[in-house]
């Protein structure tokens, strides 16, 4: 199931403009939606091939990172571990490292290796950066789309992890020394 959530940043991105230099609003996204899905184990669990419930300890989250590339910018996915009890700067330190050497991501990696071969291929770049035109800038309100799996999680108890989501990052708690669980 899907929901959309509109979400008032103003006071988070005061916070993260604060800080030298400033700190990512994707980490501060990846870190709040950690410690929400930290605090509702369902919301990140899956059902395996003999329909057994699996959680996890921690929360990795999934997100992409602008790079240079010779053709022009491309989003690599990157998995952030543990966002859920790193702070928002380590976050931002890492999301900048992998954004200066893709190849301190394992997808990083493996596009230095496949890339060559991709760009032989005619019209692939070409397509990729007609999807990457599509993207949705950052500004003071932030559109999301939430997707749970409703083979794990029930409507009740997604609606509390959304409304949990939300109160993080339009308070911006997860800036405060105190949130590292």
């Amino acid at each position: 199931m899907y929901g959309l959530v509109d979400v008032d940043i103003t006071t988070a991105n005061r916070l993260l403009a604060g800080h030298d230099p400033p700190w990512s609003v994707t980490a501060f996204v990846v870190a709040s939606v950690a410690r929400a899905a930290a605090a509702h184990p369902a919301v990140h669990a899956y059902r395996n091939w003999r329909g057994q419930l699996v959680t996890h300890r921690h929360v990795d989250v999934g997100t992409m990172v602008e790079i240079s590339t010779p053709h022009g910018p491309f989003a690599l996915p990157h998995l952030l571990r543990d966002a859920d009890i790193r702070e928002v700067s380590d976050l931002t330190d890492e999301l900048r490292r992998v954004k200066r050497d893709p190849s301190a991501s394992s997808s990083g990696r493996w596009l230095e290796r496949a890339g060559p071969a991709a760009t032989r291929i005619p019209g692939v770049i070409p397509a990729m950066y007609a999807v990457m035109a599509r993207s949705v800038a950052v500004r003071d309100m932030l559109d999301l789309t939430v997707a749970i799996d409703h083979n794990v999680v029930d409507g009740a108890p997604a609606a509390r992890f959304a409304a949990e989501f939300r109160e993080l990052l339009e308070s911006a708690a997860v800036m405060s020394p105190s949130s590292v669980a």
